[in-house]
């Protein structure tokens, strides 16, 4: 390949995922290039679960203080009857959880997480990070080293490449030859400040309503200030093989048979996108 430009470790993908191996394999003291195909780095959604898991690994990296400073810590995990209203059971998070699993259960704003990434990676001077770069096409000659081309005819060539470019993956190729399988569930997600609510919020809990093929989960993000709402539910229509399924309309028709506090958190999405 000529004119490509030679990197020790180039990574596809930049996502939380992405951001988070830029930055380990910064710490480990290995050069990186990143390349997104944004114009900008930005994460789509809005709240995020962090088990203790993956926030022993973002310690590691050293940016615990930082996840402090905007996250929250809830105490309790609890589970209620979509149907009914029916409390089920509670999950205690608090400093037994954290003492048994060595981290405690975060929920915070993905955007949120992915800035305290952005802004590690850019204090590093091992990562160098590049937008608007669309990968075209990956190759993986007999010479050893990985061909990357992008949409923009730049090119690029590595020993090791790590693919974190998401549901369409160009890298995944490489690796195994599979299909997609849709899983028939829609979900639709949205915020609202913690103020605009009709009912008492709970900042000390995340809430989890189960109900037949359906669920709706509810949680205080940005140090409390917002209130994530998810509802998701299994797709009749995509059961019946139509081509439009997960429509907001459907949404109201799964949930109608929901209790009134659930049916109120529903009305609470963003519709625009699913």
């Amino acid at each position: 390949m000529t004119n490509a430009t030679r990197v020790p470790l180039l990574i596809v993908g930049g996502g939380i995922g992405g951001m988070a191996a830029a930055l380990a394999a910064a710490r480990a003291g290995q050069q990186v290039r990143l390349l997104e195909r944004a114009p900008a780095f930005t994460e789509i959604g809005a709240g995020l679960q962090v088990g203790p898991n993956a926030i022993r690994v973002l310690a590691g990296l050293g940016l615990y203080p930082q996840i402090e400073k905007v996250a929250v810590f809830p105490e309790r995990g609890v589970f209620m009857d979509a149907v009914t209203g029916r409390h089920l059971t509670a999950l205690d998070l608090g400093s037994g959880f954290r003492e048994r699993y060595g981290a405690p259960y975060v929920v915070m704003h993905r955007s949120d997480l992915l800035d305290i990434l952005l802004q590690a990676c850019r204090d590093s001077d091992l990562v160098t990070l590049e937008n608007g770069k669309e990968v075209t096409e990956v190759s993986d000659p007999a010479s050893g080293a990985v061909h990357v081309n992008c949409a923009d005819g730049s090119a690029y060539e590595t020993e090791f490449l790590i693919g974190a470019d998401g549901l369409n993956s160009a890298v995944r190729p490489l690796v195994v030859q599979d299909e997609l399988v849709c899983s028939g569930y829609a979900a639709y997600r949205g915020t609202i400040p913690v103020g605009d609510a009709a009912e008492h919020i709970d900042g000390s809990s995340v809430v989890l309503w189960i109900g037949p093929g359906l669920h709706m989960i509810q949680y205080p993000i940005r140090r409390g200030e917002l209130r994530n709402t998810v509802a998701v539910f299994r797709s009749d229509a995509f059961a019946r093989g139509e081509d439009d399924w997960g429509g907001p309309d459907e949404l109201d028709a799964r949930f109608a048979g929901t209790c009134n506090q659930v049916r109120r958190g529903v009305q609470l999405v963003d519709r625009s996108r699913h």
